[in-house]
């Protein structure tokens, strides 16, 4: 088991996790144990700011593709974030399958983000051969929103498909702790 305790005042700016055949997760940075068993934990993201990073899958010879996380694609776990995001995106370029969590993937029922204390703006999910959900956060796990902002986040799927939760997309559990606001 891999911990980071501590990711204090860093910027992760115009990051990307492509790929031409098949999934991309986490254009800035990603805890995962989907290869191997080995899991990352991370205890606090503190004054984070994580701009213009994305995620983007398109297929030369597969059938399904699928882009999950503009910034962040969580198969693990995280004690707290705060900080800003800012124009993140999941783009899923070609393909039938979906774009998800323009600025977070919180992938399965076992993820758990602690407590998000951050600003979400402009960021995005969009696909153009299939679903788009999570404008700003993509959630199947726990999460904590605390005192968060949610604006001008959106999803933009292909026709005759579906597109969900222009901030949120949950199917897990989120919690809502002190003032949190959204609008656009």
């Amino acid at each position: 088991i891999g911990l980071i305790d501590l990711i204090k005042e860093v910027d992760f700016i115009e990051n990307r996790a492509l790929n031409s055949n098949g999934y991309a997760y986490g254009g800035a940075y990603s805890t995962s144990n989907t290869s191997s068993n080995l899991q990352t934990k991370v205890n606090n993201m503190q004054d984070v700011l994580f701009r213009g990073n994305y995620a983007s899958a398109s297929y030369d010879t597969a059938d399904q593709v699928a882009a999950y996380g503009g910034a962040i694609y969580n198969y693990s776990q995280i004690g707290k974030i705060s900080g800003h995001f800012i124009d993140n995106y999941a783009e899923n370029k070609q393909g039938i399958s979906s774009a998800q969590g323009g600025a977070i993937h919180n992938a399965v029922a076992g993820s758990n983000i602690g407590e998000i204390s951050a600003e979400f703006v402009g960021n995005y999910a969009t696909s153009a051969g299939g679903a788009a959900s999570g404008g700003a956060i993509w959630n199947a796990g726990v999460i904590s929103l605390n005192n968060s902002t949610f604006s001008n986040n959106s999803v933009v799927g292909a026709a005759d498909t579906t597109t969900d939760g222009g901030a949120i997309w949950n199917s897990g559990t989120v919690r809502f702790v002190g003032t949190n606001t959204f609008s656009g």
